[in-house]
């Protein structure tokens, strides 16, 4: 089938593409050629490119470039509150320290965010195996809040400590061990740096909570004792969204 080209189609699609274009440096406008030589391109002949085909060629050339030179791509818009979820699984707060420092900075530079909401804890309890380890994880991750607070000056910091997460002694599941010492050294740092701490285990019902989240109908939390079901992570947001909002009222009200 032969495609018709028309100015009242085509016009939005040949200005977009030609913004793409600009906004590739001069030296990377063959990237495309570069890359697909080796495989034994030897680019489009005269006679059959078509509109289409230069495009196409030309996003690729765009792509290509970017995967090498973006890290990405803030879409904001001008009016609202934005949010951006960047989720660490697995991580718990050492990342931060093996990032390129100089980049982080002109990341939240460029972003200017006005609130930081930090959760950590969880994947570290597993690994913990004495009071000291704790207090030191505490005093590691306030050292992260510090970094944060000189990163983006006048930024304000929620961190979010762990949940409850069960193993299981005997024939019964109990809280996991030094789960309760991770969460209050890393409250007491917390709170050391100017930041916010949410008790997200004390929300939960503290210790041995876990059980009754795995038991409820429907189930608040997976059998693995340790990981929220999808209603019990809207469960533990509604949860953070009221405390949120409760306190930040009796700020306003404090503070008019």
């Amino acid at each position: 089938m032969r495609r018709i080209y028309s100015r009242e189609i085509d016009q939005a699609s040949l200005r977009s593409n030609q913004a793409l274009v600009r906004s590739v440096p001069v030296h990377a406008k063959q990237s495309l050629k570069t890359h697909l030589k080796p495989l034994g391109f030897r680019g489009y002949q005269y006679a059959e490119l078509t509109p289409n085909k230069t495009r196409r060629a030309q996003c690729a050339n765009w792509l290509i470039y970017f995967r090498e030179e973006l890290f990405g791509v803030s879409l904001e818009g001008r009016s609202g509150v934005t949010v951006d979820n960047l989720a660490m699984r697995g991580g718990a707060g050492y990342e931060f320290g093996r990032m390129d420092q100089d980049l982080l900075r002109g990341m939240y530079g460029a972003l200017a965010p006005e609130l930081l909401i930090l959760q950590f804890g969880g994947n570290v309890v597993p690994n913990i195996t004495s009071a000291d380890q704790a207090e030191r994880y505490g005093s590691f991750f306030g050292g992260q809040i510090a970094r944060f607070k000189r990163m983006i000056p006048g930024v304000a910091v929620i961190v979010i400590g762990p949940s409850d997460m069960s193993v299981k002694e005997g024939e019964y599941f109990v809280t996991r061990p030094f789960l309760e010492e991770v969460n209050a050294a890393m409250k007491r740092n917390t709170l050391a740096q100017g930041a916010v701490f949410w008790d997200m285990y004390a929300a939960m019902g503290g210790r041995n909570s876990m059980i009754s989240w795995v038991e409820a109908d429907p189930p608040l939390a997976a059998t693995d004792y340790t990981h929220f079901s999808p209603q019990g992570a809207r469960k533990v947001g509604e949860l953070f969204w009221t405390a949120f909002i409760n306190d930040l009222a009796a700020y306003h009200k404090q503070h008019p």
